[in-house]
């Protein structure tokens, strides 16, 4: 039954600044993410999802990995993904992202979380961003009790 298995759905906005060699800072648009997790192990969850910046079409595809280490803080995680991204065209750059963040439940199937990222894009233009993650999931109970 899928409301048994370990899943989370995020929705996500998030915004920051960027650096390119040759244009200096720049302000990074804003950008949705819908992640969806699957717990795979106590402490990991597999997410993979797509991003789109909210100022030009630019469509990314992820897959990930978010872990949450053997702390005393059971809210905070890390989380790292790949995406290919269609600047120019499908697949015309990478976005490899590093980030930690931290959620909190509202209910037994809502948290809201906040991550601050570091991506690097390769590519066309090779730039590296800050980024700022606000977002809400929507969580089987199962899937909390994993990660």
């Amino acid at each position: 039954m899928i409301l048994a298995a370990p899943l989370a759905v995020t929705l996500a906005f998030s915004d920051g600044i960027g650096h390119a060699r040759l244009a200096g800072w720049y302000d990074d648009e804003e950008a949705v993410s819908l992640r969806l997790a699957f717990a795979v192990h106590p402490r990991v969850a597999i997410d993979a999802g797509f991003s789109e910046d909210a100022e030009r079409v630019e469509l990314g595809l992820h897959a990930g990995v978010r872990v949450r280490p053997a702390c005393p803080a059971p809210w905070l995680y890390v989380r790292g993904d790949v995406a290919i991204v269609g600047a120019s065209h499908v697949g015309s750059n990478y976005d490899l992202t590093a980030g930690a963040g931290a959620w909190t439940r509202l209910t037994p199937w809502l948290a809201v979380e906040g991550e601050l990222d570091v991506v690097l894009r390769v590519g066309e233009v090779d730039t590296q961003s800050f980024r700022a993650v606000a977002g809400v999931a929507i969580a089987s109970p199962r899937f909390w009790h994993h990660i």
